[in-house]
């Protein structure tokens, strides 16, 4: 089997803001422990978490592959 190499990572900063927002979400709803969630605010954390994390490193892949084509990338 051969191995694939990633087309992009998500780097510290991507989940940096992929838990920024989801932290946002705990303070919206008052609850800091996680343990307490019910199962929907499990469900909208992980969600929150995940969508914000991959849309900061999408993000990071476009704005890389755009510096690529402009001939600027480093």
């Amino acid at each position: 089997m051969q191995v694939m190499e990633p087309i992009f990572s998500i780097d510290a900063e991507a989940v940096a803001y992929g838990g920024q927002r989801a932290g946002q979400m705990l303070e919206r709803i008052g609850k800091t422990d996680l343990a307490e969630l019910t199962a929907e605010e499990w469900q909208e954390f992980c969600g929150v978490l995940v969508t914000y994390t991959l849309d900061a490193a999408l993000n990071g892949l476009v704005l890389r592959l755009e510096r690529e084509v402009d001939g600027t990338s480093v």
